[in-house]
């Protein structure tokens, strides 16, 4: 621990240049500040109010989806969509082996089984070739994670799906095969698995293809609500099931929406790039303590009481500002890249990677890498059903992954 703390405050004050980009919050403008500030001062509606009906209005627009449906964190959108979907007791879900916790935690708190494969090395997406082999009768859905801006194959998905069903046809009795209706044939063949796309690094990026998807909005994400996340579909029989159950759930009480506006501007000022590099220290003894407010329930066993929540009215206001800038963020986060075309490189030479690493440092950004595990913020993979060895390319990957 004194180690750590005497580096953080060598980082701080040993340096040539006083200035620091945060890889967080690159997004929050002092704006959007005012017009939490605004919201506030002025009393306007904290939970339900019309800013969540225009902010989903705009988020199934910037998905190209038809529908949309908003929650106070990105893993409660997708534990909801799975939940809309039927998923339950018994069921698998097919995911990625090199994702976040939030992905396989939702799925653990429907009851259902994650079932993992493997990725593919150059583009940190679905390896397809492994999917086929993991499909069993009990999978009900497929998450297709979109990673660091590279959108998948989701047709290809698709494709494996119908394959699969093809294959299963042969398994209906012959003597029930000419005393059926076609359509009767039809529904016993067909094994239906959704696919529910994962946008948390392509907000806005992609078309959605699949059955529904969904994105984050916390603080580490394309766009920031300080926390959120949100679910969208073209099919009105799920936006049906999503939205009849959105009106069971609660918002987060009246102090804790005041504790995330409270967060939101305060990381908003203190990732300035010109005050950073000395107010760093600040923010993270802030979070330490609990100041801020961030749903941190990443590793909870068991599904927390009041889930999912709705997003708040205020969150939402912020959220209609951060999807109308899009275009502006996009330009801002090529300019602020320090590599070409991507940000993200798996380099297996120790050494080459620490000059990586110190490039990053030579142009004040703070560096992290994301993922830097298997299951991203998973202190024990056992509690997320991960076996050693299911995935072998993504163990490998998050071992010599670099990137800001």
């Amino acid at each position: 621990m004194l180690n750590k703390i005497v580096k953080l405050l060598k980082d701080t004050f040993v340096r040539r240049r006083f200035i620091l980009h945060d890889y967080f919050c690159q997004t929050n403008t002092f704006k959007e500040c005012w017009l939490v500030f605004k919201h506030l001062i002025m009393l306007r509606t904290l939970k339900f109010g019309s800013a969540i009906y225009e902010y989903e209005r705009i988020a199934a627009r910037v998905m190209e989806a038809k529908y949309a449906c908003s929650y106070a964190s990105g893993r409660m959108a997708l534990y909801a969509i799975l939940k809309s979907l039927g998923i339950g007791e018994g069921d698998e879900v097919l995911v990625q082996g090199f994702t976040c916790v939030a992905v396989p935690r939702a799925v653990l708190y429907t009851g259902a089984h994650p079932v993992y494969f493997d990725i593919d090395r150059n583009t940190f997406n679905i390896d397809y070739t492994r999917i086929q082999n993991k499909i069993t009768k009990r999978t009900k859905a497929v998450i297709v994670q979109h990673t660091f801006g590279n959108i998948a194959d989701v047709e290809k998905v698709r494709e494996i799906i119908n394959n699969y069903n093809k294959k299963q046809s042969g398994d209906v009795p012959k003597d029930r095969q000419f005393t059926e209706s076609p359509s009767f044939l039809d529904r016993i063949n067909r094994q239906k698995i959704y696919i529910i796309e994962d946008f948390a690094h392509t907000v806005g990026c992609g078309k959605l293809k699949g059955d529904v998807g969904f994105y984050f909005s916390d603080h580490t994400k394309m766009i920031s609500t300080s926390t959120g996340g949100m679910a969208f579909t073209n099919d009105e029989e799920i936006m049906l099931n999503l939205d009849t159950n959105w009106f069971e759930y609660s918002f987060l009480p009246t102090f804790k929406i005041l504790q995330i506006a409270f967060t939101f501007m305060v990381e908003t000022i203190i990732t300035h790039p010109k005050v950073y590099w000395l107010l760093r220290p600040l923010r993270i003894l802030l979070d330490k303590i609990r100041v801020f407010f961030f749903f941190r329930d990443e590793n909870r066993l068991s599904k927390p009481k009041e889930y999912p929540l709705r997003l708040s009215n205020l969150q939402a206001a912020i959220g209609i500002s951060q999807l109308n800038r899009l275009p502006s963020y996009f330009k801002k986060m090529r300019q602020f890249s320090i590599f070409p075309l991507r940000d993200v490189y798996v380099i297996e030479d120790d050494r080459v990677r620490e000059r990586y690493k110190d490039k990053f440092k030579e142009n004040y950004v703070v560096s992290g890498v994301w993922f830097n595990s298997l299951v991203f913020g998973c202190k024990d993979l056992s509690t997320v059903y991960y076996e050693d060895g299911s995935c072998p390319v993504a163990e490998d990957v998050w071992a010599i992954i670099v990137g800001n």
